[in-house]
């Protein structure tokens, strides 16, 4: 049911003339918060410059949040209502070496 919902709600936000200007006036910034969060990875329980930039861009955005959770987790406020959705997502590394073919990678 609430799924129904939430592509609904997407759907009929999509059908707006101004969501397609929207999200592409949201591709540079998105393009660079992504290559600060993947030139400066930290691992497991060490993110506290990724929780930093986390919480310095909510603020920015006006996103209200609560942090520290759990050590380096960020919880943010984003809309009201019911039903209410969930998003969650990991800000740690993995300790790998990338491939070299990538445009931005970690140098350290």
């Amino acid at each position: 049911m609430w799924a129904n919902y939430v592509l609904t709600s997407l759907y009929r936000c999509a059908a707006k003339p101004e969501f397609l200007q929207e999200a592409k006036d949201l591709h540079s910034w998105l393009s660079a918060a992504f290559d600060h969060l993947h030139e400066d990875p930290e691992l497991s329980f060490g993110e506290q410059r990724t929780c930093a930039f986390v919480q310095q861009q909510l603020t920015e955005h006006g996103v209200k949040f609560q942090a520290p959770i759990a050590k380096h987790g960020v919880l943010a406020h984003v809309g009201y209502g019911h039903p209410v959705v969930v998003l969650r997502a990991d800000m740690d590394a993995l300790p790998i070496l990338e491939n070299a073919s990538h445009a931005v990678r970690y140098e350290q």
